[in-house]
């Protein structure tokens, strides 16, 4: 078996390939296992915006059976919702962070990949640029979410706040209320 020097941290230890090989293959294992499980949707394009990986957080997001028929077909810059503007962001590397309604119907009467999903959400979703060692853009990581149940709860929250106000309003009381970003009370009538 052949032998090869391994440097780590300043100690040289000698090590053979198929320990190497093991490790590498562990730290793949690895990294695929978390890739695969994690709750948020990650999409992996090329510069071209060809979809090149998905997780199955974002196959059952988006309604997808078959990761082949997304997998080399679907290109980013295709999507209904990438307009001339965002392409540019996107392919300058730009930081960028949308939330917005995702409509299955738009996407499927556009024919940009069929869902079974017939629904809308509110999406986000954080696009991050892959570059090379050179600083070249390579690709693009697209991390998201259906957010539509926070959204809902908020605009929930929201109108019973405004319910509380219109009736404390109309029996001439107030409130104090506490505003815990600004860590402050507010007084309402």
């Amino acid at each position: 078996m052949e032998q090869c020097e391994v440097e780590s941290g300043g100690n040289k230890d000698i090590s053979s390939d198929g320990e190497i090989s093991r490790l590498i293959q562990d730290q793949f294992l690895f990294t695929e296992s978390i890739y695969a499980s994690l709750p948020i949707s990650i999409e992996i394009y090329d510069a071209n915006g060809v979809l090149r990986s998905i997780n199955d957080s974002a196959l059952r997001m988006y309604g997808v059976d078959d990761k082949a028929t997304v997998i080399n077909k679907v290109n980013l810059f295709n999507s209904p919702y990438v307009d001339d503007a965002l392409e540019a962001k996107i392919r300058l590397g730009k930081d960028i962070i949308l939330e917005f309604e995702y409509d299955f119907d738009r996407i499927n009467n556009k024919a940009y990949y069929s869902s079974n999903n017939k629904n809308t959400m509110i999406y986000k979703v954080q696009v991050v640029p892959v570059r090379s060692k050179r600083g070249t853009i390579i690709g693009h990581i697209l991390l998201s979410n259906d957010v539509t149940d926070v959204k809902e709860v908020e605009f929930r929250t929201e109108e019973t706040k405004k319910n509380l106000e219109m009736a404390m309003d109309a029996a001439h009381m107030s409130s104090w209320v506490y505003d815990v970003d600004k860590e402050s009370f507010d007084r309402h009538r």
